[in-house]
């Protein structure tokens, strides 16, 4: 599996999709290793509920999404090398934790 949400690219620059998923509370991605994100769309998400995220073996990720992602609730992803605290948002972390040498 490549993405969770996949959506086709769009040759313009139109209004981007935003998409709400209020009843996610954990999400649990592992053993996953060719996974790439979460959507690679220019969608936004809002997941207002999501609490826990968990991210272990999933070497191939690059984004959790290519869009905004609001996460109000998140405050720690649980990853392959330890607990991580989520300051910004869930790109930053990963683009940060993966500039550092870490794997997902």
């Amino acid at each position: 599996m490549e993405v969770i949400v996949k959506v086709e690219e769009e040759k313009c620059d139109a209004k981007v999709n935003d998409i709400r998923l209020p009843c996610l509370k954990p999400l649990k991605l592992g053993k996953l290793p060719s996974f790439k994100g979460f959507c690679l769309g220019k969608e936004a998400f809002s997941l207002p509920k999501l609490e826990t995220l968990q991210i272990k073996e999933c070497r191939a990720i690059t984004v959790f999404t290519k869009g905004h992602v609001s996460t109000p609730e998140l405050k720690v992803i649980d990853t392959s090398f330890g607990f991580c605290y989520v300051k910004t948002e869930i790109n930053s972390l990963l683009k940060t934790k993966q500039e550092e040498g870490w794997e997902f």
